[in-house]
């Protein structure tokens, strides 16, 4: 009987441990998983072409190390671009990993919460005149074609 109880014990004691670690993504994605590496000026160009954009920063950072066969390859380089419209603070990057494949990211997210849908509402048309303007001052053809959206607790229609 004992021994029971401390098996239900630790089974509940689990589960409430486990539960308190879950986090949770609601908003929106755009992700461009073959992506090419666009240069940071025309990226500061296209971002700078868009009305209402304001605060543009650019900087690269280091991302994972990817473990492989191999080993530990060089740690990715994350080129990321932020900004602020009407003001919400936006931001895209451009994930470069040891191999030279390039994925695409721009997202308004929350963790834990779900930003309200004017917020959503405000930021997706700006997230798609961006990425237009990316394909068309960085001469990326089919650029905005290849992004897929993903709209996490929120509506994008």
């Amino acid at each position: 009987m004992v021994k029971l109880l401390k098996i239900i014990l630790l089974l509940v004691s689990s589960s409430l441990i486990l539960a308190g670690c879950y986090d949770y993504v609601r908003g929106i994605s755009h992700v461009n998983r073959k992506s090419p590496l666009p240069d940071s000026a025309c990226i500061a160009e296209a971002i700078k072409s868009v009305q209402g954009v304001s605060n543009y920063v650019y900087k690269v950072e280091s991302g994972g190390r990817p473990l492989i066969l191999h080993g530990i390859e060089k740690p990715n380089k994350i080129h990321r671009h932020t900004y602020v419209f009407s003001g919400l603070n936006g931001n895209f990057y451009f994930n470069e990993n040891y191999a030279g494949e390039v994925e695409y990211h721009h997202t308004y997210l929350g963790l834990n919460q779900t930003p309200s849908q004017k917020e959503i509402n405000i930021i997706r048309p700006v997230i798609n005149r961006i990425e237009k303007q990316i394909e068309k001052k960085c001469q990326l053809q089919g650029f905005v074609s290849g992004i897929e959206q993903a709209c996490i607790g929120v509506n994008c229609e």
